[in-house]
């Protein structure tokens, strides 16, 4: 009975695909991409997460020497220049407008830094153990399996309601997290890092972008697999944030396109299983109180639309209020103010247009957005002509949520490791072997 069950099982497409899972490389991926630092053991928990990704670097000096090589002749030499030249700025600034709030270098270039640091190490990882021929989708996949495994975690917590309560203890949640993460509209919003939601719901819309774009140049292959993750990873944007649901919407609407014109079969499949996925929710929503509430809130704006003839929330009634006319000053050359000393963001408001635009002007801002440009103009150089779908996905998702939110600094280190995959690829194939340090025979 077993054998013929596992005949069966290794059959499927689902099974092909997890064979290729390196398992340990898949925790550690999800030990840094969602790292969190529980009381009482803060400094064990900042050693693992940035002292040993530090010390592996250190030991491998010429793997990372390598990695500044490939950098120096791409379009990302220009992505760590925007990131020194930022935090020149972010420390210069406040001296010069003699404002002293370093908050903006604090916060968001360490963000990118730490960030980075996390990246380069499992980049290192994943060429010398995992990839040496540096297979970018798979190290997008490990991502994607990484959020699918936070979005469980979130499943579990909410069937256990005391596993909720033991995390909020062990990471040291203030009076206002705690209220948030039992409010009944909010109860899905939480996973082992604590409360998640406007950085996790980015998270899910990214992985969502990576899935659609691995369907779209994989198709039949593993289509099963990649399609139930996809279910899971729209999922976390039921759970962590509205906007989520809109950017995913639109890429599985382009999703819907591709395949309607090109793999008309795929298409049906694709369907059939967001049609099961859909039923399965209203049972649920039919057989529990609380997934009702949670329901309603995810489709607020529909139901807002239905009773009031408007598609405003509370959220967005607040998102309207925080939109201004900053004077001219403060547009070209910004106030050097990035905090309030309440702690709260400067003027109150949480839109990413605006931030970086208060603290260092327009100029500031474009500076930012280099970032993002010098990885869209690196996947341009290396990816071929019929690759080309990924840099019409990315800018959907920043416009979108840089109108709600500061976008670049969350996830600019993971797409940063996707455009480092992509260059050595290319390099490597242009040199016809392998590429300096990364396989020599030397230990962790």
């Amino acid at each position: 009975m077993m054998n013929a069950l596992r005949a069966w099982w290794t059959k499927t497409d689902r099974m092909k695909e997890l064979k290729k899972i390196n398992l340990g490389y898949l925790l550690l991926s999800t030990l840094f991409y969602y790292s969190t630092v529980w009381e009482d053991i803060e400094w064990l928990c900042y050693l693992l997460y940035y002292g040993i990704p530090f010390l592996y670097l250190c030991y491998h000096y010429e793997w990372v020497i390598d990695c500044i090589r490939i950098c120096m002749r791409s379009c990302l030499k220009y992505y760590l220049g925007a990131i020194l030249f930022m935090a020149l700025l972010s420390l210069v600034l406040p001296c010069l407008y003699q404002t002293y709030d370093f908050s903006y270098f604090l916060i968001r270039i360490l963000q990118i830094g730490k960030e980075g640091l996390k990246i380069l190490f499992l980049f290192l990882i994943f060429i010398r153990y995992i990839s040496p021929e540096g297979d970018y989708l798979l190290f997008m996949k490990y991502f994607v399996l990484a959020t699918c495994m936070y979005i469980l975690g979130t499943c579990v917590i909410i069937a256990i309601p005391g596993l909720r309560d033991l995390l909020l203890q062990l990471n040291k949640a203030d009076e206002n997290t705690i209220r948030l993460a039992y409010l009944p509209s909010y109860i899905t919003r939480f996973g082992w890092c604590g409360f998640s939601g406007f950085t996790y719901t980015l998270r899910c819309s990214l992985a969502a972008m990576f899935l659609c774009y691995i369907i779209y140049l994989q198709q039949e292959q593993s289509f099963t697999f990649h399609t139930i993750l996809l279910m899971i990873v729209i999922l976390g944007n039921f759970f962590y944030g509205r906007i989520g649901i809109a950017v995913t919407a639109i890429y599985v609407f382009l999703l819907f396109v591709v395949l309607w014109m090109k793999k008309r079969m795929l298409w049906k499949r694709l369907l059939l299983m967001m049609v099961i996925t859909c039923g399965m929710l209203s049972i649920a929503f039919l057989l529990s109180e609380q997934v009702r509430v949670w329901l309603r809130w995810v489709f607020q704006s529909f139901i807002n639309y239905s009773e009031q003839g408007s598609f405003s929330t509370t959220s967005t009634q607040s998102l309207k209020e925080m939109y201004f006319t900053p004077n001219g000053k403060t547009l070209l050359l910004g106030d050097g103010y990035y905090t309030d000393a309440d702690g709260l963001y400067y003027m109150g408001t949480d839109v990413g247009l605006f931030r970086a635009v208060l603290f260092g002007g327009i100029g500031f801002q474009m500076l930012r957005y280099t970032l993002l440009g010098s990885l869209l103009f690196e996947y341009k150089r290396c990816l071929p002509v019929h690759l080309h779908r990924l840099l019409l996905l990315l800018p959907i998702l920043f416009i979108i949520y840089e109108m709600k939110g500061e976008s670049i600094c969350p996830i600019i280190s993971i797409l940063f490791g996707v455009a480092l995959l992509i260059t050595y690829q290319k390099e490597r194939k242009k040199s016809g072997e392998t590429y300096g340090y990364f396989h020599h025979n030397s230990g962790l």
